[in-house]
């Protein structure tokens, strides 16, 4: 894992807490978030970039990072619901013969969480620097495609699987109001997740530890 990300996130949030502070926030209980984010995500025996090339197979992976977007909804002024999707990791890989003969796979690990984010209660000066526990649940899906391509009868075989296992997050983050509808955070925690009865993206186990960012814009007006 690149150790020098939490650092990163650390002066990050050290930078944000000083530009925040001139912030004059509102209460956010009744408004709705669209959050956008990702980062790096840790388990072990993983390589961050792995891929190659042997023969006529050409493949690639998207290993060590995950993105995300998520709705949340403020339901009171330190508590949020929130639901969150997250690709967890891509692998695609390709082949190709002498006969014009092509195959292709497309292995897909994302989730589906649904959940709480529980901010430390403040003073009614609505500080612009949120910070909060978060957990949530639901399902850890693989999905795997399998495409081939024959010239020769001009058809396409397509194969498709799909396997869910639960899975559970437990982390903490903090939150920066930027301005009235914008918002920055940084967050941390562990995902939880049982293992696939088959290995999705040469992996049976998805459990590990993530660090990450997001920016997200504010709906609504809050009530006091």
């Amino acid at each position: 894992m690149n150790t020098r990300f939490p650092h990163t996130i650390i002066a990050g949030i050290i930078i944000f807490a000083g530009l925040s502070s001139a912030v004059s926030a509102g209460p956010l209980y009744g408004r709705t978030r669209l959050e956008f984010g990702g980062g790096l995500r840790h388990h072990p025996a993983i390589s961050q970039i792995a891929g190659g090339v042997d023969d006529d197979m050409m493949s690639g992976a998207a290993n060590g990072g995950f993105a995300k977007i998520g709705l949340s909804k403020w339901f009171g002024e330190d508590v949020a619901f929130a639901i969150d999707y997250t690709i967890h990791d891509v692998e695609t890989a390709s082949w190709a013969d002498y006969y014009g003969d092509n195959w292709e796979e497309i292995q897909l690990v994302h989730s589906v969480m649904f959940g709480f984010r529980f901010y430390l209660p403040q003073s009614r000066t609505y500080s612009a620097m949120l910070p909060y526990f978060s957990a949530g649940v639901g399902p850890f899906m693989g999905t795997i495609e399998y495409y081939e391509d024959d010239p020769c009868d001009c058809e396409r075989y397509e194969e498709i699987d799909h396997t869910a296992v639960l899975g559970a997050r437990l982390g903490g983050g903090v939150d920066f109001l930027m301005g009235r509808n914008l918002m920055f955070g940084f967050t941390g925690g562990y995902v939880f997740a049982e293992e696939f009865t088959n290995p999705v993206g040469g992996r049976h186990d998805y459990s590990g530890s993530e660090f990450g960012m997001s920016l997200s814009i504010l709906f609504g007006r809050g009530h006091r």
